[in-house]
């Protein structure tokens, strides 16, 4: 690593490079500034206009555009993004966005039961949404149970595709496939309140509100 330019940029905000110059921006000077990129010299300052405040800059000249073969991803199969592979390669690969997952053929993203997500749930319904993709919004129906139902607590299951949760509606705790949506009574009784799932030890623990 090595000092190009100290003391002379007050407020350095976005930078540029061509040639043998850098270019940045500085706010506190209020103005677009350039000196040479491998020992600082050269110092002059290119903009600075009353009531103008610079801030992102880029450069366009005819040296900068890239000329190469034509990019893989034209009319590529994939349904959602597609990563070309490094040069001198011609060959892509297709990705998802986090909540979705690719079929078979490896080109279309599709819905996974088991992708992850944040699991809600109103007193008869289960829901699936996906807070890390950005933009949506959306969620989806899991599954519901029968009257009389009262969802409490919810455990996801990280090494399958399972969810235990309480009905203290029904007095019991049930499990649900989330791949399938069935749903199964697991164990009876009043006293179950919150639960939790431990994948190490393969158990499911309760807290027994009688107590």
């Amino acid at each position: 690593r090595r000092v190009i330019l100290d003391m002379v940029a007050k407020h350095p905000f976005s930078m540029a490079v061509f040639e043998d110059s850098l270019y940045w921006s500085d706010w506190e000077m209020q103005e677009i500034v350039s000196c040479n990129k491998f020992n600082g010299k050269d110092f002059k300052t290119l903009v600075k206009e009353a009531g103008i405040r610079p801030m992102g800059i880029t450069l366009a000249h005819p040296l900068l555009i890239q000329s190469g073969p034509p990019s893989p991803c034209v009319d590529s199969p994939c349904s959602h993004v597609c990563l070309p592979k490094p040069l001198p390669s011609t060959e892509f690969t297709c990705a998802c966005p986090s909540h979705l997952v690719l079929d078979s053929a490896g080109t279309v993203c599709e819905d996974s039961s088991l992708s992850s997500a944040l699991l809600l749930s109103t007193s008869t319904h289960i829901y699936s949404l996906h807070p890390q993709a950005i933009g949506l919004t959306s969620h989806q129906a899991m599954g519901s149970i029968p009257s009389p139902g009262l969802l409490t607590s919810l455990a996801a299951n990280s090494v399958d595709s399972m969810v235990y949760f309480v009905n203290r509606g029904a007095e019991q705790i049930l499990v649900m496939d989330r791949e399938t949506g069935t749903v199964n009574p697991v164990m009876y009784g009043d006293q179950f309140g919150a639960i939790s799932y431990d994948p190490f030890s393969n158990n499911l623990f309760w807290v027994d509100v009688h107590k």
